[in-house]
């Protein structure tokens, strides 16, 4: 069942970065943009504080998923707060591309939370770990 989670991940990855390159993904409530200046946005993801304490361990590896983007140089989640900063290069990507980006693996990391009930906190990190790989392999 693991097995076929990924697979279906890996379809689902495949398929968004190719519509990621044509169309703008826009999720309206998803987030509020709380703080920019050029290099540098500050967001507010109510979500975020309404994730159960074992989901916070996993802000790293998300973190790292986000700064697999070229141009972004840094992210820093904060689930208790429910923010999330990003450093990013202007002469390299622009906000909307970093948001757009920060939107996709949202997206992806929602898909895991919705197969939460079927994985263990273990199979989560695992996936979340290769998600990560298919970024790595698709930049």
């Amino acid at each position: 069942e693991f097995c076929s989670v990924q697979k279906s991940l890996e379809k689902t990855f495949r398929q968004s970065m190719k519509n990621l390159s044509r169309e703008t993904i826009i999720l309206p409530s998803f987030y509020k943009i709380r703080h920019r200046i050029p290099g540098r946005v500050r967001l507010y993801i109510p979500a975020l504080e309404k994730l159960p304490k074992d989901w916070h361990s996993l802000a790293n590896i998300v973190q790292d998923l986000i700064i697999l983007k070229r141009g972004i140089k840094n992210a820093s989640i904060a689930p208790l707060s429910g923010t999330v900063v990003l450093h990013y290069s202007p002469d390299s990507i622009c906000e909307r591309d970093v948001l757009n980006w920060l939107e996709f693996v949202a997206m992806r990391f929602v898909d895991l939370c919705r197969s939460r009930t079927k994985l263990t906190m273990e199979e989560c990190i695992s996936t979340l770990h290769y998600l990560k790989r298919l970024f790595q392999l698709d930049s």
